[in-house]
């Protein structure tokens, strides 16, 4: 379970980046690498950045194009070159452009690119109350999630069982004592 008030726009980045996947991916040195975009080359003034796009698939089976591309940066502009070439320029040179670009890619709906699509999603007024996540590959689980607007409702959720874990939690020193619990920072 997470604390905290989502919309379908602001999900924690563990949660989208399962159901989509940027132009660019992170490794865990923090460097770009291909996400949705096979490969890229960088124009010698570095204002210039041209993606080339992997044959992919939206969760709604539509093809991914370079159209579908929608980052909203300010400084940055998008020009579609072909079905699957995305050119990128920016005002100044920007080496850390790559890395911004893996923020993960979403049609309406919070239709992705990912290895899991939303199968079923709640809300309580305009917040995200529960999310269902539907693997694509046979070797993932299923995952559920449960969002819960205070710490109270949180840990009452966890002691009845209807979580397995917490997360975004200002202090589990209510939960240290219980034996079976395990607290990672």
């Amino acid at each position: 379970g997470f604390v905290g008030k989502y919309t379908d726009n602001s999900l924690p980045p563990f949660i989208t980046k399962q159901i989509s996947m940027g132009l660019t991916s992170l490794i865990t040195s923090g460097q770009a690498t291909d996400g949705a975009a096979v490969r890229w080359e960088i124009h010698p003034e570095g204002k210039v950045y041209t993606f080339h796009l992997k044959s992919l698939k939206w969760h709604d089976d539509k093809t991914l194009t370079a159209s579908d591309i929608q980052y909203k940066i300010s400084g940055l502009n998008l020009n579609v070159i072909d079905e699957s070439t995305l050119q990128v320029t920016v005002q100044e040179p920007f080496a850390a452009l790559p890395v911004i670009l893996s923020a993960p890619l979403f049609r309406n709906n919070l239709v992705g690119l990912g290895p899991y699509k939303v199968k079923n999603i709640k809300y309580q007024e305009e917040y995200i109350s529960e999310m269902e996540l539907q693997p694509l590959l046979p070797q993932l689980p299923l995952l559920r999630y449960r969002f819960y607007t205070n710490t109270s409702d949180a840990f009452l959720a966890f002691k009845l069982g209807e979580v397995d874990t917490l997360e975004k939690v200002a202090s589990y020193d209510e939960l240290s004592s219980w034996k079976n619990v395990s607290i990672t920072p």
